[in-house]
């Protein structure tokens, strides 16, 4: 993804892996170059 500019993480625990972490879809998120991952807003709505 260099070419492009753009970031690329692997090894993140979700998709088809053991023990995943539940990632809500059309949420934005925020990704340190650490593997954090952070919502960008709620996943709910109360």
């Amino acid at each position: 993804m260099e070419p492009l500019g753009l970031p690329l993480y692997f090894d993140l625990p979700f998709g088809h892996v053991p023990d995943q972490w539940t990632l809500p879809l059309g949420i934005p998120l925020r990704l340190s170059p650490n593997g954090r991952i952070e919502l960008a807003e709620s996943a709910v709505d109360l």
